[in-house]
């Protein structure tokens, strides 16, 4: 959907699929209570990664930032964002468990390349 600070369309991201959404919602009310419809406006609110354990970096539209404090409010953010109490909390943890135990939860399912001679015979 392209607007004048947008030719190109909007960003791949969530950001703007999840203004989106509420847009559509609150034009789905007005259209129920047969009120004129409004026009998206995609507002940025910047952007945010991390990088390595305790490092980030921070994209804002008014302030850019990187390392510790990036991945203190890149972990702040997220967490704010995590429906409920318990769900906050258990990530919280988890997050603490992998940072201080230097835990990688990653868990990739990788086929053992065989050997030359090996695959010859499994032929």
């Amino acid at each position: 959907m392209p607007e004048d600070a947008w030719p190109n369309g909007h960003p791949q991201t969530a950001q703007p699929a999840i203004q989106q959404g509420k847009h559509l919602a609150e034009n789905l009310i007005r259209l129920v209570k047969g009120e004129p419809l409004e026009t998206f406006r995609f507002r940025d609110l910047g952007t945010m990664a991390t990088v390595d354990r305790g490092l980030a970096v921070v994209d804002l539209p008014k302030a850019k930032f990187q390392g510790y404090f990036a991945w203190l409010t890149w972990l702040f953010v997220q967490l704010v964002n995590i429906i409920g109490v318990k769900n906050r909390l258990l990530i919280l943890i988890n997050r603490m468990w992998g940072y201080f135990s230097y835990d990688q939860s990653l868990r990739l399912i990788i086929k053992p390349k065989l050997p030359l001679a090996n695959l010859e015979a499994a032929r």
